[in-house]
C-alpha cells in the first residue's frame, strides 16, 4: 500500500513539474485591451505571445467575467473589405515562435461587456491552451496600442 502512495506521489510530482516546465516557455507580453466607444458593447485584447518550447501549441479558449461571450477572431482583407472570423479550432502558435495579436490580425473578442471600459481600467482575461495550460492575465484598458503611444508620454 505505501507503495503504491509513493508511486501515486511521484507521479503527480512529475505531472507537476512538467505542467510548470511548460508554463514557463509560453511568454505572454504586451497585453491590453480596446477602450469601448460610448454605446458599444464589444472589445477586443491583444497581445504578444511567444512559445520557446519544441512543442506547437493552439490557444484555444479566453475567459473573461467582463464580457459575456468571448471568440478568438481574425480579421483580414477580402475583396477590398475587412472581414472578422471566428477561429472556432483555436489559434495555432508554432514551436519557437512568436505571434502578435493586433488590431486588423488576431485579437481575442469581448462581447456583451458588462459595463463600459475606460481608459486606466483594468480587465482580468484567462487564456486556455491545447496543452491544458491556463494563463491569467490583468490588462490594461487603452484607446490605442501601446506601440502607438507619443514616445514623449513613455517613461522608463
Amino acid at each position: 500500500m505505501r507503495l503504491h502512495r509513493f508511486i501515486l506521489t511521484l507521479l503527480c510530482g512529475l505531472s507537476l513539474s512538467a505542467t510548470v516546465s511548460a508554463s514557463e516557455e509560453l511568454i505572454i507580453s504586451e497585453g491590453w485591451v480596446r477602450v469601448t466607444p460610448p454605446g458599444a458593447t464589444n472589445s477586443a485584447a491583444y497581445m504578444t505571445i511567444t512559445n520557446r518550447s519544441d512543442t506547437p501549441l493552439t490557444l484555444v479558449a479566453a475567459r473573461t467575467s467582463t464580457a459575456s461571450m468571448t471568440q478568438l477572431h481574425q480579421s483580414k482583407m477580402e475583396m477590398g473589405m475587412m472581414k472578422m472570423e471566428q477561429q472556432a479550432e483555436g489559434i495555432k502558435l508554432a514551436a519557437q515562435s512568436t505571434l502578435e495579436l493586433k488590431p486588423g490580425g488576431y485579437h481575442v473578442m469581448l462581447m456583451g461587456v458588462t459595463s463600459p471600459l475606460n481608459e486606466g481600467d483594468q480587465v482580468m482575461l484567462v487564456l486556455e491552451f491545447s496543452d491544458g495550460a491556463l494563463r491569467e492575465l490583468l490588462l490594461p484598458v487603452l484607446s490605442q496600442s501601446p506601440g502607438q503611444l507619443p514616445a514623449a508620454t513613455m517613461t522608463h
